[in-house]
């Protein structure tokens, strides 16, 4: 491990994608001590994206045979969800230590292919939802505030919770720049 990073207790990990789509050697040796907080990770996969998978239960397997101390992982494919069982079984990595996982969940963007997303919203989006992002087709940018996203946030995790995952990894959480950049001095609902 870098010498900074010891300092921070951050693990530097190199991704092989800016869409996290693929899996990749970990920088710090695989072990099979058991993972039981964040201070105790020494390598880490961040998998964003499992559409190269041709089913849930092959990304499944694909986690399962890792022995990553901390899984960031999509824990869904095509609106199916692994089960409370399958999350249970990738806490264990595949040489029998304990591991984290921890679940992907975007609060500043609404993205056309979750469970959520209204079919109606391809021709006519609500109030809250504001336009596509440049950086990713089908993520579109929200405001966070409103009680119809936070509903839906509120469900997400809901669901999150019921399959027990270990924490989340918040991503889109600088959506508010969006909007102090294009509404500077204006009041927005």
């Amino acid at each position: 491990m870098k010498k900074e990073d010891l300092k921070t207790k951050f693990v530097s990990e190199l991704l092989p994608s800016f869409n996290a789509d693929k899996l990749y050697e970990a920088i710090k040796d695989y072990n099979d001590e058991d993972i039981n907080s964040l201070d105790e990770v020494k390598n880490f996969l961040c998998f964003l994206n499992p559409e190269n998978f041709s089913d849930i239960d092959e990304y499944y397997q694909a986690l399962k045979n890792t022995n990553y101390d901390l899984l960031l992982v999509e824990v869904s494919y095509k609106n199916a969800f692994f089960t409370k069982e399958q999350i249970e079984d990738l806490k264990i990595k595949n040489n029998g230590g304990k591991r984290i996982v921890v679940a992907y969940l975007s609060i500043g963007e609404a993205e056309n292919y979750r469970f959520y997303w209204n079919k109606k919203w391809n021709k006519k989006r609500p109030d809250w939802i504001i336009e596509e992002s440049e950086n990713w087709e089908g993520n579109y940018i929200v405001k966070y505030w409103s009680p119809e996203w936070k509903d839906i946030i509120k469900e997400y995790q809901k669901k999150l919770d019921e399959i027990e995952v270990d924490g989340y990894l918040l991503d889109t959480v600088d959506t508010y720049r969006y909007f102090e950049e294009n509404y500077k001095g204006t009041v927005i609902n």
